[in-house]
């Protein structure tokens, strides 16, 4: 797990991690301790954060391959977000699509993270078509961010493969 971001907000710091390419948030109180998970509606990315100085609410922009972004009210007290519903929702239908976070072990044995994006109950028997991407140079990976145009390939069997580096 990689920090990538700490703020303070409330009675916490609030941290933006990076796990295996897929982000993620917890909170440590101000006086320390074991940090605490909170949990967020979707594995993908986390983009943005904003608050107000000693406030304990940050508005928190995620997205994923398969969901367009969000905006939601992180109450970093209670340890919860809340969508605002600001940002509309794709009028596409994606959940007939699959994610999915493996890894793979590299020619050295170093387990490297992959997201997989594919119709849902694709029979893997390795005649899919299947692009694979990715990016690792200057610590910087591939985060999941919203692909629209996947949901054609998808309805065509194609599989998408996102190796997360660096992630």
């Amino acid at each position: 797990v990689v920090i990538e971001a700490i703020k303070v907000a409330g009675d916490y710091l609030l941290l933006s991690d990076l796990d295996g390419g897929i982000g993620c948030l917890r909170r440590v109180t101000r006086g320390g301790g074991e940090p605490e998970a909170i949990p967020v509606p979707f594995e993908g990315s986390i983009n943005e954060w904003a608050s107000a100085p000693g406030s304990p609410e940050v508005l928190v922009r995620m997205t994923s391959w398969v969901i367009a972004p969000r905006l939601y009210r992180c109450d970093v007290n209670a340890g919860t977000l809340e969508d605002t519903s600001i940002y509309p929702p794709s009028p596409l239908d994606f959940s007939a699509l699959e994610t999915r976070e493996v890894q793979y072990p590299a020619r050295d044995g170093t387990l490297i993270p992959l997201s997989l994006i594919h119709k849902r109950g694709l029979r893997q028997d390795g005649t899919n078509p299947t692009l694979l991407t990715g990016y690792g140079s200057y610590g910087i990976n591939m985060s999941p961010f919203f692909l629209p145009h996947i949901k054609a390939w998808s309805d065509l069997g194609g599989v998408l493969a996102v190796a997360h580096i660096r992630g």
